[in-house]
């Protein structure tokens, strides 16, 4: 069994370390083969080892032990449970279909192998996160899936925009992953260890004060806020649109966002009630404020990631009002139809980018829907899938969306009616109704984003209307690009999940997946909530369909029939139309307060700024010391004693720091020289000689070596001679 999570867990990374080493060369164009065979084979362990562990109760521990000294050694403790063995499977499979996804998307690239080889290095990362049971090595492999993610959404440097929302993403995180470790001190403060099951175990014991763990906890909990895009740190995730679409699928569906999800459910022992209430709390705002910048925005792209954020803020809202199961299985239909409907994006986008370059047209605003429309005649069988991924995202019935998303809704909105029983505080509404409000408005923008692209005219090409030629062309192209959307199409199924599409604890994700023990909240509670699930269940499940279909019945009769152009320009001067486009204007404050403050603080604190506004009272500072030698009680002012301090700061600096700092480089030189002396006499020197030495032996033996017959014979004969003499002799 070792060996087997072993090797899930390297094959990616053995991919990774022949592409980045290896001569592209060697294998030009060849890297989608070695990433798809390492993670395809990744993945026939993966559901041999899901097989084995599902509904299995217990967790199979292991530890890989490397010694980097004989004294010193590090020791990776690692746990496989059904937790661990369901995402291990969900990794490597949105992973093969993102590989065989983007061997076409990617052809044309130049950067070919390396993107393969970024690519299997975020799985194998994301791997080692999923596996790592030590607190310490879990932080390793966080922030390793953020180095991975900034190499892909970064992959086309040559772009501007790519970059900066690489840095964007990379800095967002070090933010949130600051207190997450932090978070982590925090409890082998409490508990003298890293491994979580040891602190489960001590949690389990005793019942400790919950006071004590709630800020840890908080702490902890920040990480989800910086990896799984949460309020107020989600404003990377937007600009990670910049990367390839395939890999925007696999960042979006089962690889770094899911992580911050993985994370709480990793940890949803530690949780106090006033913990899970404020992660309810996170969670519902960045719903709702994720659903309602997706509402007008025109961005495809954009478009899909605001919804991403949104949807786990509806998973982190579900753990916060402890509905375990639910949040999980949200999160694995998620991966599915999220990644359905990115790379259906992605097909799009590639047929239109053809049809750009086929008819000279600008690519400045291929992602733009309103230059989009009439897709349905010319890519078919892209949205029949698209379609049902969408029906998934809003959770109609016979989708698996429907199932976890409406499961969400019940327990939260039975959650808040116990709580509101049993504190008599009527503000426990707040996040069911946010919820709801999501809900509505997420079938609003997927509405409104389906008749964009798929309705109307299409609008890149007016005056073209051989359709079908086109569409025969299309067919023929995209047909590689259907094979993962096919499968993504069965688990946004409800059948893949449940046998009754309207209810999800006669299927085997609820039967087999159960939520850990928690110390902090009672299970009188829990069990009340689940009671009153089954009394609201119905009721809710009713109201969220009429919802779906007031939503589309109104897109529908807005864009068949009173649509027009006069309309939509007074719709963009409202301020609720700027207030969803720009989500609430969060990124521009954070630019103009946070940006500008240390640009004007760097400005203020400058030395020769010090110098000009502080030397005037250099005197004060003397005659202060003077009178202090007297033994007088003199007063210095603030400004004052800061000139004192920026002058002998500024001393030290050029007359201590700058001269050690040349002493070192001019030593540093010194050495270099010295090296290059060695390496050039010395090394080049015995392999120039050891090299000649190779070519005399070479020749000599080379010699014999002319084709005669007789030489062969008479070389033969001598070295008989040799070995009977030989054995004559010794034996």
């Amino acid at each position: 069994m070792a060996s087997l999570v072993y090797s899930i867990w390297w094959l990616p990374f053995v991919a990774f370390l022949v592409l980045i080493l290896s001569n592209t060369k060697v294998l030009q164009k060849q890297g989608d083969v070695l990433a798809a065979i390492c993670v395809g084979i990744a993945l026939v362990l993966s559901i041999l080892l899901f097989s084995f562990f599902f509904g299995y109760p217990s967790a199979l521990s292991l530890f890989l032990v490397w010694d980097i000294q004989p004294t010193w050694q590090i020791i990776a403790y690692l746990k496989i449970d059904s937790l661990s063995s369901l995402m291990l499977l969900l990794v490597t499979l949105i992973a093969l279909l993102v590989i065989l996804f983007s061997r076409v998307y990617m052809q044309h690239e130049k950067n070919y192998n390396r993107y393969f080889a970024y690519l299997s290095f975020f799985v194998f990362t994301m791997l080692g996160l999923l596996l790592m049971d030590n607190l310490l090595m879990l932080y390793v492999f966080w922030e390793l899936v953020g180095l991975s993610s900034f190499l892909l959404i970064g992959f086309w440097y040559e772009k501007k925009q790519a970059t900066q929302a690489a840095f964007k993403a990379f800095i967002t995180n070090r933010i949130a992953d600051a207190a997450f470790l932090v978070g982590i001190f925090g409890m082998y403060y409490y508990f003298n260890t890293f491994s979580l099951t040891a602190i489960s175990t001590q949690l389990s014991l005793h019942t400790p004060q919950a006071t004590n763990y709630t800020l840890v906890g908080l702490l902890l909990f920040m990480g989800c806020v910086g990896k799984s895009a949460q309020f107020p740190l989600y404003i990377w995730l937007p600009d990670a649109m910049e990367g390839p679409t395939p890999i925007s699928a696999l960042i979006h569906a089962a690889t770094m966002v899911a992580a911050g999800i993985y994370l709480v459910a990793r940890l949803y022992f530690i949780f106090t009630i006033e913990a899970f209430l404020v992660i309810s709390i996170i969670g519902s705002i960045t719903a709702l404020i994720g659903a309602f910048s997706a509402l007008c925005q025109y961005d495809l792209k954009k478009t899909l990631a605001y919804s991403t954020i949104s949807q786990l803020g509806l998973m982190v809202a579900a753990l916060g009002v402890y509905a375990y199961e639910s949040a999980l299985m949200h999160l694995v239909t998620h991966a599915f139809f999220k990644a359905g409907l990115f790379l259906s994006a992605g097909a799009i986008l590639h047929y239109l980018h053809g049809i750009a370059h086929k008819y000279h047209l600008s690519e400045d605003q291929l992602q733009d829907m309103r230059q989009m429309g009439g897709l349905m005649r010319l890519m078919p069988i892209t949205f029949v899938f698209y379609t049902i991924f969408a029906l998934a995202l809003v959770g109609f019935p016979f989708t698996s969306g429907f199932l976890s998303k409406d499961d969400i809704l019940v327990h939260t909105w039975a959650w808040a009616w116990v709580e509101v029983e049993r504190t008599n505080q009527m503000a426990y509404l707040f996040i069911p109704i946010a919820l709801m409000i999501t809900s509505f408005l997420t079938a609003m923008y997927v509405a409104r984003q389906w008749f964009l692209l798929f309705f109307g005219d299409f609008k890149m090409i007016r005056q073209n209307t051989d359709w079908q030629n086109i569409q025969l062309v299309t067919e023929k192209r995209m047909l590689f690009f259907h094979i993962p959307l096919a499968v993504l199409t069965v688990g946004a199924l409800w059948i893949s999940f449940s046998y009754n599409p309207l209810e999800t604890y006669s299927g085997w994700f609820m039967r087999n997946i159960e939520a850990p023990e928690n110390t902090f909240v009672p299970v009188v509670i829990e069990d009340l909530i689940f009671e009153q699930s089954l009394n609201l269940h119905y009721t809710i499940v009713a109201s969220s369909i009429g919802i779906i279909l007031l939503a589309f019945g109104l897109n529908a009769l807005y864009f068949m029939r009173i649509r027009s152009k006069r309309i939509e320009t007074y719709l963009e001067k409202t301020w609720l139309y700027r207030l969803s486009l720009h989500s609430f204007y969060l990124d521009y404050y954070y630019q103009w307060v946070i940006f500008a403050f240390f640009h004007r603080s760097g400005t203020f604190l400058e030395v020769k700024s010090w110098r000009k506004r502080l030397s005037i009272h250099w005197f004060e500072i003397w005659s202060w010391w003077l009178r202090k030698i007297k033994g007088e009680q003199p007063k210095l002012s603030p400004k004052a004693a800061l000139s004192y301090v920026a002058h002998l700061s500024q001393d030290t600096d050029e007359r201590l720091i700058n001269r050690l700092v040349h002493q070192f480089s001019r030593g540093y030189v010194v050495l270099a020289h010295i090296v290059h002396w060695f390496d050039h006499f010395w090394v080049d020197g015995f392999i120039r000689g050891f090299a000649r030495w190779v070519i005399y032996v070479g020749k000599q033996l080379r010699n014999p070596s002319k084709g005669q017959i007789q030489q062969y014979l008479g070389l033969t004969l001598m070295i008989v001679l040799l070995i009977w003499l030989l054995t004559y002799l010794f034996l």
